[in-house]
């Protein structure tokens, strides 16, 4: 047999251990890699023959010498047509590369992303790939594009879809179609009702049933103030030996901090030029942190002006917000990427008497490291936008989100864990985007106003054998989740040992379970049907 030819656009080094035992095993031959500059060094090590795109000049649109003149080819105009509501997407992507310059024009987001549909055509027309990789579902327009022509294509996919915290990942072959359920043959020795449910999902099951303060240590645990229960007189000085203890850790980076005060890699746009001539410089991008953090904060007061506690007396459906940009709405929320249209959806579709309360997602205002694009997605007038629909008021931050799903008559969101909390809780869920969880008992993922007025036909609490269901459902995930991380975030909650096993098993799973069952008979140009 040929060796299987294989684009990788992750270089993690769970990634780069599973090719190298793919490459021992099934003969995968690795022709193409979107590589960062430290992972680069032991790729080629590992596979001279490969060649290695800089991962950030990819998406800033600037291509290896060889391949370049494919970028100015003509497009496939039956690729435009078939996937217009992608591309618009991939353009409203661009966005989160415009934090800083904020002057990405229509015009320029339009040409960039027909460069890359010329380019990624040109490169697997020439490579003619087996498979295309990915880390998780891609956020960058460049590595989305690179999704979408491969499944225009037909070519094989294997991406793994992040579930929560602590969890792992499932595999798919897409965004857009859900986990291959099951693929894991070796995730338990159990099956059927006598399957124990394993205890890091009873752990996050058990706290969604009880309260958020115990949920949100779970959810949010890179972004919680560790002091904030502390009696009050003694909070300050907690806080000032956190501080002392990050600016040790701080200090003990110097090194790293020179090198990207002599030379930011950075993927922003800088004001008056190309994205792919911009080379932002560290002043730039700690200005563009205090814009970000100043931007926040105007978001947050506007936001918190405009709130209104909710009205319990009347039914009302609670449409939890995503944060934004981040995958769980691009691309997973398809057209939904723009919230305010599933708002207005939502809106329309109630019944008379019923209203819609909104509450935003808290990372939305916070200023970190992990979180400073968020400004680019809302301003004050968004929050007015909402309010313009009669029947829509916002909840306050401080609102207990779970007291709002408790007293729903269903909750609703684009992407993220709302939803999955809600059907925990025993509340119907309306989900406008992809996810992890689509299957879950008692959810519905709506499009149009028809469809969410059929899933309304029955609200509030769903059947009484929900939870029997529901823990049917947990252990069918845990027979399809590798327990290993997917985004640099998560490495720390994983055994670095067994995480590189998980990875390395998982393209052997695609490869034996998947691959060789179906193979290329099976591509009908659908991406990530559920196995």
């Amino acid at each position: 047999m040929p060796p299987i030819r294989v684009i990788f656009a992750t270089s993690t080094d769970r990634a780069i251990h599973a090719a190298s035992q793919m490459q021992r095993e099934f003969d995968w031959e690795p022709v193409y890699w979107l590589a960062t500059v430290q992972a680069a060094p032991r790729i080629s090590g590992l596979f001279p023959d490969v060649l290695i795109h800089d991962y950030l000049q990819s998406i800033k649109g600037i291509w290896p010498p060889s391949f370049a003149p494919l970028a100015a080819k003509g497009v496939d105009m039956d690729f435009v047509r078939r996937h217009a509501s992608e591309i618009l997407g991939a353009q409203y992507m661009l966005e989160r590369n415009n934090s800083t310059a904020g002057d990405l024009s229509m015009r320029e987001r339009v040409e960039f992303i027909y460069q890359l549909i010329a380019y990624w055509t040109g490169v697997l027309g020439t490579l003619t790939p087996d498979i295309v990789v990915f880390e998780e579902e891609p956020h960058q327009a460049s590595d989305y594009v690179l999704y979408l022509v491969a499944k225009h294509q037909r070519i094989n996919v294997l991406m793994p879809i992040r579930t929560m915290p602590r969890w792992g990942f499932m595999l798919s072959r897409g965004h857009d179609g859900g986990p291959l359920l099951g693929l894991n043959p070796h995730a338990t020795g159990a099956s059927g009702s006598e399957q124990a449910i394993p205890e890091y999902i009873t752990r996050y099951r058990d706290a969604f049933k009880t309260n958020w303060t115990d949920a949100k240590k779970l959810m949010l645990w890179d972004q919680l103030d560790r002091n904030g229960g502390k009696p009050a007189l003694i909070r300050p000085v907690l806080r000032a030996i956190d501080l002392a203890r990050s600016t040790i850790r701080r200090l003990s980076r110097t090194r790293q901090y020179l090198n990207n005060i002599r030379s930011l890699r950075s993927d922003q746009k800088e004001r008056g030029k190309l994205l792919r001539d911009s080379e932002l410089s560290y002043f730039s991008y700690v200005l563009a942190k205090l814009r970000t953090a100043r931007a926040k904060r105007k978001n947050r007061a506007a936001y918190d002006r405009l709130a209104r506690r909710p009205d319990y007396d009347t039914p009302f459906v609670y449409f939890a917000m995503s944060y934004q940009p981040e995958k769980s709405t691009s691309p997973n929320g398809d057209e939904f990427v723009h919230q305010l249209l599933a708002v207005r959806t939502l809106s329309a579709s109630l019944p008379d008497g019923w209203q819609l309360i909104v509450r935003e997602h808290p990372s939305q205002f916070i200023a970190s490291n992990s979180r400073h694009y968020g400004e680019i997605f809302r301003d004050p007038h968004y929050y007015e936008s909402i309010l313009q629909f009669e029947n829509t008021s916002l909840a306050p931050m401080d609102t207990d989100p779970y007291e709002i799903m408790d007293r729903a008559e269903a909750v609703a969101s684009v992407g993220g864990s709302s939803c999955f909390e809600a059907l925990v809780r025993g509340r119907r869920a309306l989900l406008f985007g992809h996810a992890w969880y689509v299957g879950c008992p008692g959810l519905s993922v709506v499009r149009t106003i028809t469809e969410i007025r059929q899933a309304l036909g029955t609200p509030g609490p769903v059947s009484p054998g929900h939870d029997s269901a529901l823990d049917d459902y947990f252990r069918q995930l845990a027979n399809s989740i590798y327990r290993a991380p997917t985004a640099i975030g998560d490495s720390s909650l994983f055994e670095q040992k067994n995480a590189l096993d998980e990875y390395a098993r998982s393209y052997r799973d695609f490869h034996q379970h998947f691959l060789l069952r179906y193979g290329h008979a099976s591509l009908d140009g659908s991406i990530g049907q559920t196995a």
